[in-house]
Order: C-alpha cells, then sequence, then structure tokens
C-alpha cells in the first residue's frame, strides 16, 4: 500500500506517510496489516482513507469482484472494533454499499462555524486546515453587500455555498453528483440557512437554466483539475460583474482565463494557497471583474 509513482500507476510501498493526518496513518496501518490476510487481497486495486475534523475515520475499499461477500465477514469485525467507517466499491460510485461504521464524515470552515457532513464519493479537500483558509480567501474576495444574487458551480456539498451564503442573498448551488446535492441540501437545513437552492445538474447550461436572460451578479467556481473552458466561454456571453474562479491547476485556469480576460474582464486579484505540502500541487483563487 501507498502512492502511485510520479507519471504512473506503480505504487511506492508507503508504510507512513509524515504530512498526513495521525488518524489516517493508524488506519493505514491497519490496512497494511490486515490486506494480506485478507480473503482477495489480489482482488483489491485501490483503498481510498479519509479523516474529519472530529478525528473519524472513514475508508473505501475497491474490489474487482462484484460481490465480495467474503471480504466484508473479513474486514466488518476488524473495523468496528477500530472505530473505522467501512465501505466497499465494486464499479463507479453507483456502487458504494456500506459495510460498518457512519456514513459521513464532517468538517468545520467559516466563523462561526458551520458543519458541513458528506458522505463516500462525495469531494472534499483533504486538507482541513487549508481548506478553511480557502474558505476564507474565498469570502474576503468579494465585498459582500447581503443583496447579491450568486451561482456556485461545481459545488459539491457547499462548502463555499453556505459560508457565501451567509453574506448574500441568494445562492443556486450547481453540481452534477446528486448524493453531494442531496447532502447540501441537509447542511443548509442543518446550519439553518434558507436562502440557498441547489440543483443535480452540469455546469454547462447552468446559467441559462438557473438564471434565464438575466446574470447573477456573483459567480463561484470550482471546477476539477480539467478546468471549466466550455464554462467561462459562456460566463463570457453573459457576463456577471464578478467571477471567483477557485483552481487547483495552474494551466488549466491559464487556459480558461483567456475567453474571459479577452471579453471585457480584468484580473482584479489572485491568491496561492498550498494545500498539498511538498508537492507542485497549487490551489488558487482569483477574482475577475467585468469592465465593460
Amino acid at each position: 500500500m501507498g502512492f502511485y509513482r510520479r507519471g504512473s500507476h506503480f505504487v511506492v510501498d508507503v508504510p507512513n506517510c509524515p504530512i498526513s493526518s495521525p488518524a489516517v496513518n493508524r488506519a493505514l496501518a491497519a490496512f497494511r496489516r490486515w490486506l494480506p490476510a485478507s480473503p482477495c487481497p489480489d482482488r483489491i486495486p485501490q483503498v481510498d482513507l479519509a479523516s474529519d475534523d472530529c478525528g473519524q475515520v472513514r475508508a473505501v475499499v475497491h474490489c474487482l469482484d462484484s460481490q465480495p461477500h467474503g471480504l466484508a465477514d473479513f474486514l466488518r469485525p476488524l473495523a468496528e472494533d477500530a472505530g473505522l467507517a467501512l465501505f466497499f466499491q465494486t464499479g463507479r460510485k453507483a456502487t458504494l454499499r456500506r459495510i460498518a461504521g457512519a456514513e459521513d464524515l464532517a468538517i468545520e470552515v467559516d466563523a462561526p462555524p458551520l458543519r458541513l457532513a458528506y458522505g463516500p464519493g462525495a469531494f472534499a479537500q483533504i486538507n482541513l486546515d487549508q481548506n478553511r483558509a480557502l474558505v476564507a480567501e474565498v469570502v474576503a474576495t468579494v465585498p459582500w453587500g447581503g443583496r447579491e444574487q450568486v451561482l456556485d458551480l461545481f459545488c459539491g456539498m457547499g462548502n463555499f455555498s453556505l459560508p457565501v451564503a451567509r453574506r448574500s442573498a441568494r445562492v443556486v448551488g450547481v453540481e452534477d453528483f446528486a448524493p453531494a446535492i442531496e447532502q447540501a441540501r441537509a447542511n443548509a437545513a442543518a446550519n439553518g440557512l434558507g436562502n440557498l437552492d441547489f440543483h443535480a445538474a452540469d455546469a454547462v447550461g447552468a446559467l441559462e437554466a438557473f438564471f434565464p436572460g438575466r446574470a447573477p451578479d456573483v459567480v463561484l467556481l470550482d471546477p476539477p483539475r480539467s478546468g471549466a473552458y466550455a464554462v467561462c466561454r459562456e460566463l463570457k456571453k453573459t457576463a456577471p460583474g464578478k467571477i471567483v474562479y477557485v483552481s487547483c491547476d495552474p494551466a488549466t485556469l491559464a487556459r480558461d482565463l483567456v475567453p474571459l480576460l479577452q471579453g471585457g474582464y480584468r484580473l482584479a486579484r489572485t491568491r496561492p494557497i498550498d494545500l498539498f505540502p511538498q508537492t507542485w500541487h497549487t490551489e488558487s483563487v482569483s477574482l475577475l471583474e467585468l469592465t465593460r
């Protein structure tokens, strides 16, 4: 067990990760003991480990067998004794099923804290402290007046949507992973926020679908590493007053900004935030303002 060697799918054996959380390292050590003795170690291509702000750890064990009954019976008591949440995945995310432990992990963002739960298969930043710094940068980037209409694309379970909703009139969140949208709605309700609407839909076309004939005051987008070029071309046409782009890849960010900078926007500010120590990966928050 370990990490992929750079540029390959060759696994470099890693007994301990010095920049990961103690809870994840304890779980890593446990699975390194358990899996070689399991019924089908050669059928397990991947194990995902995540921890939350309460120290709870969730493990998703990927298995190439569609019905790994023996593996579940073997790992369930071990996970329960260790206090781990355990899930199996035998294909795409739709095949996820709970074996032991709680469904959700929970993180805290903003001040006073908002508690955000997220389920297996949903996205959350892995560096909890730096995610709070990322959220703080996003909410500080715009001088909120409490009247803004906001579109949050690639919203996930509401990592930015809920903090922004505290400072604006209305937030529409869009995410194509339906379970994350269900979680975002639950998170809004649990935190007593009623000015959010969440939709399971593609980010492409969301502007016209949810703000027909008019532009929101602010568009926030946090796309995957592949970026959001098609969305940026739509933004150029619709022309919201401000765009906040949270990027995890400088190359796709530079590509995506071209149509906006050529279409009447100026890059007002950008700030990198290091969520991945000892690597070249860098998150950034960029503010674009319409000048025409």
